[in-house]
């Protein structure tokens, strides 16, 4: 197995909504196409997509803050009938060393979601770094 001199970049293909955060969504409604000159054990490829358009998350101004011991209900628009909609959630303390994430997934055709209080409860509260 070869290791790699350094690690490679993590980027998100369609973006994310974080509460509090600007929306970084990087593929926008229309088709989008990726494409590879191939490598010593991978031939040459492209593939093309149609991308729908975003939904727009219509409670996330009202959730500044996780309370941990009740369930997170999410709400949407937006979304095609037939598409499903995951959920997920993270957080990295690099202070202790820990990670924790859950995902969730809503039926297609669904305009909430709600996350329960035990899941919520497995995900430790992060820190920032220390300067």
């Amino acid at each position: 197995m070869q290791k790699l001199a350094e690690p490679l970049p993590l980027i998100p293909i369609g973006g994310k909504l974080q509460v509090g955060k600007k929306n970084t969504l990087i593929l926008n409604a229309g088709n989008a196409s990726v494409r590879s000159t191939g490598g010593s054990d991978v031939g040459a490829f492209q593939v093309s997509a149609a991308m729908p358009s975003a939904l727009t998350w219509t409670n996330r101004d009202q959730i500044l803050r996780i309370d941990r011991t009740k369930p997170l209900t999410l709400n949407w628009t937006g979304s095609p009938a037939a598409s499903t909609v995951a959920v997920l959630g993270m957080t990295s303390d690099q202070s202790s060393n820990v990670t924790a994430a859950f995902l969730c997934v809503a039926q297609g055709g669904a305009t909430s979601l709600t996350v329960p209080d035990y899941v919520l409860a497995g995900i430790p509260v992060s820190r920032p770094l220390a300067a």
